[in-house]
């Protein structure tokens, strides 16, 4: 396996707004578990941004526990 795996480097200008704004000495839990929220969907969208997608049938249990396509 190569580093590549391993290791995504996430360079996105507000990923690095959010982690200068969690570095503050004044900022409180509240604001920085929102910021780690916020930063977390941003380095997901970052992560995944070059998957392949793939097309295909999901199938799923209903209530009454048959299975039917989902649309």
């Amino acid at each position: 396996m190569n580093s590549q795996n391993f290791f995504h480097w996430i360079d996105h200008p507000l990923v690095q707004h959010k982690l200068n704004l969690m570095r503050r000495k004044d900022v409180s839990t509240n604001s920085f578990r929102t910021l780690l929220n916020e930063l977390s969907m941003l380095m997901t969208y970052e992560v995944t941004r070059d998957m392949e997608v793939s097309t295909g049938m999901l199938m799923s249990l209903s209530l009454s526990g048959a299975v039917k396509p989902c649309q």
